[in-house]
Formats: C-alpha cells, sequence, structure tokens
C-alpha cells in the first residue's frame, strides 16, 4: 500500500518555507566595505577591539559577512533611520545639514528643513576630527533650546523595557562619545545623550522607549581618555607586518563585546593562535599590512570615478 504525504508538505507554502529558513540557517552575504571603516576609527565600532579589528580584516579582507539576521535588522534600522529623520526633522528641533534640490544649496548646522516652497534633504552631521569619523543620527533642541545627541535604535515589544533601562554598553559608549565629539569638532555645548528605541512590531501603536544621560565633565574626561587608548589600537591593528607585531594585539587586552568571535574565547593560547593564523592567511592573500590593502582599496575606487568622469 502506498502512504501518500499530505499535499500541503508538497505545496508552493512548504517548499518556499524550507528556502526561507535554510537561508537563515546557512546563507551569508558579502559585500564591499567601504575604505574609510578600516583606516578611520568610527565610535559605531566601540568598544573597539584590536584584535576582532584584525582578524577580521586579516581574513575577510574588505569584505563584510553579513547572515540573514544581521542583514535583516540593519537593513530595518537603515529603513527607521530615513523615516525619523525625514519627518521629525519637519518639526524644526533637528540640528542638521540641509540640502535643497530647487536652488542646490546647502544650508549647514541648521534647521532649514524647507527650502524654496519644498522640503530640503535630511543629512546627518558628519563627525571627521583627528581621525575618528562618523555620522550623527539626529542633534535634537528640547523646549529649554538645549541640544542632545539622539540615536535611533530599533526593538521589539519585549524588549522594550529593558533597553530602557540598560542598552547595553556598546550602545552607551557609542553615544557619549558622539556627544563628546560633537563638542570638539563643532564648538557647541551638549547638555546629554539619548538612544531612543522605535518599536518594530508596530510603531503607529506602540511608543518607543528612550535611556538617556546628561553629559558630564567626568564623562568628557572619561571619553577622551578612551579615544587615545582606542586610536593607539586601531593604528596597531592597521599596521601589523609581522607574525610578532601580530601577537603583540593581545597584551591591549579582551573587549566587552559579548558577540566578539575573537575575546569570547577564555583560552588565552586559542586566542593568540587565532591571530597567528589570521597573520597567516591574511599574509597569503595580501590582507596584511591591513593599512595598505584598505589604502590599495582606495586607490582602485578613486581610478574608477576618474575613468568614468
Amino acid at each position: 500500500m502506498i502512504n501518500i504525504k499530505p499535499l500541503s508538505k508538497h505545496g508552493l507554502a512548504a517548499d518556499f518555507l524550507r528556502t526561507y529558513k535554510n537561508a537563515i540557517r546557512t546563507t551569508t552575504y558579502f559585500e564591499r566595505t567601504s575604505p574609510s571603516r578600516v583606516l578611520y576609527l568610527r565610535p559605531s565600532q566601540l568598544p573597539f577591539c584590536a584584535m576582532g579589528f584584525f582578524v577580521n580584516h586579516a581574513t575577510k579582507g574588505m569584505r563584510r559577512q553579513q547572515d540573514f539576521s544581521s542583514a535583516f535588522y540593519t537593513t530595518v534600522g537603515t529603513a527607521v533611520h530615513s523615516v525619523m529623520q525625514n519627518f521629525l526633522c519637519q518639526s524644526g528641533k533637528f540640528l542638521a545639514d540641509y540640502k535643497c534640490h530647487e536652488c542646490n544649496t546647502w544650508h549647514r548646522m541648521s534647521y532649514k528643513y524647507e527650502c524654496c516652497g519644498f522640503p530640503t534633504e535630511y543629512h546627518e552631521v558628519e563627525i571627521s576630527y583627528k581621525g575618528i569619523n562618523g555620522h550623527i543620527d539626529c542633534i535634537y533642541r528640547d523646549a529649554q533650546g538645549k541640544l542632545w545627541i539622539v540615536d535611533f535604535k530599533t526593538t521589539s515589544i519585549k524588549g522594550a523595557p529593558y533597553k530602557k533601562r540598560d542598552p547595553g554598553v556598546a550602545y552607551k559608549e557609542q553615544i557619549e562619545t558622539y556627544a563628546v565629539l560633537v563638542e570638539l569638532q563643532y564648538g557647541i555645548r551638549i547638555e546629554g545623550f539619548a538612544d531612543e528605541f522605535i518599536i518594530r512590531d508596530n510603531p503607529m501603536k506602540n511608543d518607543p522607549v528612550m535611556w538617556n544621560r546628561p553629559l558630564t565633565d567626568d564623562i568628557r574626561k572619561r571619553v577622551k581618555q578612551k579615544l587615545s587608548r582606542y586610536k593607539k589600537m586601531h593604528r596597531a591593528a592597521l599596521n601589523v607586518k609581522t607574525e610578532d607585531e601580530a601577537l603583540a594585539l593581545f597584551e591591549w587586552g579582551r573587549c566587552k563585546d559579548t558577540y566578539c568571535p575573537v575575546c569570547t574565547d577564555k583560552s588565552d593560547a586559542k586566542v593568540k593562535q587565532k591571530l597567528v593564523d589570521a597573520y597567516k592567511f591574511g599574509r597569503k592573500r595580501k590582507h596584511v599590512p591591513v593599512r595598505r590593502m584598505a589604502e590599495l582599496e582606495q586607490e582602485r575606487i578613486d581610478a574608477l570615478k576618474v575613468n568614468k568622469g
């Protein structure tokens, strides 16, 4: 007697679901990394890990690898940023760079969300300060006229209460660093900083939650000290030319990122072996020194621009 399986297991829905689940489990996606993300320290990389940075670029070169989950949430986050900035800036409370596409005028560090009778295009304020590069999601002017640095993040309904109490070490360090860098580069007083978590489930029905703190002199001092150390770590990782220099990155210590593929290994011997393996692999692929690899990529991009022009 032939046992015929239910048609539901052979239908389009079941077939597509298998493809979907397989993509989540096994598929990775690579895209080119901008040389500037390698050559310059970025607040979004904090807390910076010299070992993780070196191993990543020595093995992957100028490619950034993402799995289904990370790509999904990154894309959702990008969409949320765009919507929040384009709509909320019309409150007149977002200090940013705005471009008018009617008269082609830039309104730098302003609240000019309209020009020539049309909405201007919102551009995040850029940070470029002594080898540190990045972009500010939002500089918000409150009802008292005080300025706050705000990062837009996403979360679930379930995760919102936890994010409001504690957004995590990385988010805290990144946002307070942005606040200090804005003061240093633009000479404006920042009152404090905040992470605004937009609810992914249904943002129209669920209010966002915020974690915020004032920017104190103690924080300013601590951020400056950390940045000085991070810049040295970044420079050391960029300039590794020998196996001994690769192993020397271990002396900078482990980072606090719970997802770091290098530092989460509790065995010092295994961590050092990862550095050696990455160095040897990187030398064969010409990914080491990392600085030279990124510089060559930038030269390639510049040449393409010239040819297209």
